[in-house]
């Protein structure tokens, strides 16, 4: 109502929407469909990001939220149907992309890729208005070179990740820490983050080395012929942007 009221566009941008990556997306095609019944004339932006750099962000976003997991064995979870985990799948995005073009139409679903967003933002702001139907403002304005919540170093991570075993927020993730303070989980991130903060570069470098190294060993060729159809779907360069697409399929 506010948003008629001002002559503005609506817009919600929960990540949930997309399904949650810790739990492999086991609802995101209900939560398509969901939508689709409660807006059916939506625009739909969704941005997509190289998979082995969105997989470590998961992962650190996991830890974040509790969990004590090494990565090795976040990727790996227990063969257990009883309750939904950690998903390779879930990052082939043409998958949910296409459910979105058959509920919504082709032309009211936008892809955008995140790299855009850190190398040429004012494009990939240009698209979104384009896609609202709202024009382009004739001098870009946004504080593009502003960071706001951003990601912890790897060294920060590792050592939160330990620190979650003592404290941590209550959740499913991390039910078990010894203490669920606020304050006290508070102060340990605050710690962690500290140690990463004088961690000499190096370090850091290393630690998202080894953990992107691992997560290529675990996803090669996995997601060539899912970026492929993207790639021939969109038009997008996404082999320029470092995302592993396969060759072109004859027939």
């Amino acid at each position: 109502m506010r948003a008629a009221e001002s002559d503005s566009t609506p817009v919600l941008s929960p990540e949930r929407l997309s399904g949650n990556p810790h739990s492999g997306g086991y609802d995101s095609l209900q939560t398509a469909k969901r939508l689709h019944r409660l807006f059916p004339q939506a625009k739909v932006l969704v941005v997509v990001r190289e998979q082995t750099e969105e997989i470590l962000s998961c992962y650190n976003q996991y830890v974040r939220a509790g969990g004590i997991l090494p990565l090795r064995s976040y990727l790996d979870p227990p063969d257990d149907f009883r309750f939904p985990a950690f998903r390779f799948d879930y990052f082939m995005y043409d998958r949910l992309i296409g459910a979105y073009r058959r509920l919504f139409g082709h032309e009211n679903v936008c892809i955008l890729p995140f790299e855009w967003f850190t190398r040429i933002p004012a494009q990939f702001v240009g698209k979104i208005h384009d896609l609202v139907g709202v024009a382009r403002p004739a001098t870009d304005l946004l504080p593009h070179a502003t960071k706001i919540n951003p990601s912890v170093t790897q060294v920060a991570t590792a050592a939160l990740r330990r620190f979650n075993r003592i404290a941590a927020p209550r959740t499913s993730i991390n039910p078990q820490a010894l203490s669920h303070g606020a304050g006290f989980v508070r102060t340990l991130w605050g710690v962690a983050d500290f140690i990463g903060r004088i961690a000499i570069a190096s370090a850091n470098v290393r630690q998202k080395t080894r953990r992107l190294d691992l997560i290529h060993t675990q996803t090669s060729g996995l997601y060539e012929l899912s970026n492929r159809r993207l790639v021939n779907t969109t038009g997008l360069e996404l082999d320029t942007l470092g995302y592993a697409v396969g060759p072109e399929r004859a027939g």
